[in-house]
């Protein structure tokens, strides 16, 4: 599934995401040779493609149902949909044609949720990072992956506003309407940026800092402005969920 599917692939930094599912018959319990196995070709698609894979492992009996939220594990509710319509099956069984409509409250408060997990996992990045020094590798992991925190968080808001998932050029276009001219602006260059990726092994490390800055501010941007948008929703959700707990 992903920008591969979508023929948004952008050379050198796109990667393959591939959903695996474990039949289970009574447990969650995965056995390490599947670990093993797994890995192997991951390793060999990698070495042959040079193309890095993305994966989310999920069993049977963790797969979306009319009991639990219409998601798959850490994936926000517009990519769990986003593969129901731009996905491939390889191997196996469909499955996605068992996911649920939606239930617009909780893809909303989902939706939210998923945008404050981006945004705090990109916080503890930068700083567990940090443990191994400050230096020029710290700063090009560090934006790569917030680079991904960043459109990750604008997939969502793409998804609250019009549902339209297009790659990165196209997701900025689409949010124009909706976003601050300044976090538009800013989202353009890391755009850019993506488009030329490997250009920043050539900079120096105070320009990688500067970089870097620039993008945790976009990102703390982002996150303030999704807070904006989805504050009165967000309320009147929670009120009308302890209305019903009190029945």
């Amino acid at each position: 599934c992903g920008s591969l599917v979508k023929d948004t692939l952008t050379p050198g930094w796109s990667d393959i995401d591939l959903v695996i599912v474990v039949k289970c018959e009574s447990s969650n319990i995965i056995a390490s040779s599947i670990y093993q196995a797994i890995a192997q070709a991951i390793a060999k698609v990698e070495e042959s493609y040079g193309i890095p894979v993305g994966i989310d492992l999920i069993t049977t009996n963790e797969l979306p149902g009319e009991s639990v939220l219409p998601k798959i594990l850490a994936r926000p509710v517009n990519l769990t949909y986003q593969m129901m319509l731009h996905s491939r099956t390889l191997y196996g069984e469909e499955i996605l044609s068992n996911i649920q409509s939606r239930n617009i409250s909780f893809t909303i408060l989902e939706e939210y949720l998923s945008i404050l997990s981006c945004a705090h996992n990109y916080r503890r990045v930068c700083c567990q990072g940090a443990i191994g020094g400050v230096n020029k590798d710290y700063f090009l992991a560090t934006i790569q992956s917030g680079i991904k925190t960043l459109f990750k968080i604008l997939e969502s808001l793409s998804d609250f506003f019009d549902g339209k998932l297009l790659g990165y050029s196209n997701l900025i276009v689409n949010l124009e309407d909706h976003l601050p001219i300044d976090i538009c602006e800013k989202a353009r260059f890391f755009v850019r940026l993506i488009e030329d990726f490997s250009s920043l092994n050539d900079l120096k490390k105070e320009e990688l800092e500067q970089i870097l800055n620039n993008l945790s501010t976009t990102i703390d941007l982002t996150v303030s402005f999704s807070q904006e948008v989805f504050r009165d929703k967000i309320k009147y959700i929670v009120e009308y969920l302890d209305e019903s707990l009190d029945v």
